[in-house]
């Protein structure tokens, strides 16, 4: 999906992704909301601003799991319709399977930590 944002964009995005790693976490809060704007709510950003808000606003893992779990929701919806040749986005891209990979994982990783098992 990167390779459909522009160059201010992706950018953005890199800076966001500097600041996080070296535990500058304040400057993230800006740069992810304009990315969620730019992106028309990708669900890679929305993933990235849904684990910075469990960093800087108290490591509440119910709250993120329930956030991830609706965008799991989401990311499943526009793969069916995908497969199903429908519209996906409003860019016209389709999920990205890495990015549905790792989501299942941070649910499930969540899950297991909140001793939620299936």
């Amino acid at each position: 999906r990167e390779g459909a944002w522009s160059e201010e964009t992706t950018s953005q995005a890199r800076r966001c992704n500097e600041s996080f790693a070296a535990g500058k976490l304040a400057p993230c809060e800006g740069e992810l909301v304009r990315l969620l704007e730019a992106t028309g709510g990708d669900a890679k950003v929305a993933h990235n601003a849904a684990v910075w808000r469990y960093y800087t606003k108290g490591g509440d893992s119910e709250g993120l799991l329930a956030e991830l779990e609706k965008l799991k929701v989401e990311l499943e919806r526009r793969a069916a319709l995908s497969s199903e040749g429908g519209d996906t986005a409003d860019d016209g891209s389709e999920p990205d399977p890495v990015e549905h990979a790792v989501l299942h994982c941070n649910v499930g990783l969540l899950a297991l930590r909140l001793r939620r098992y299936a």
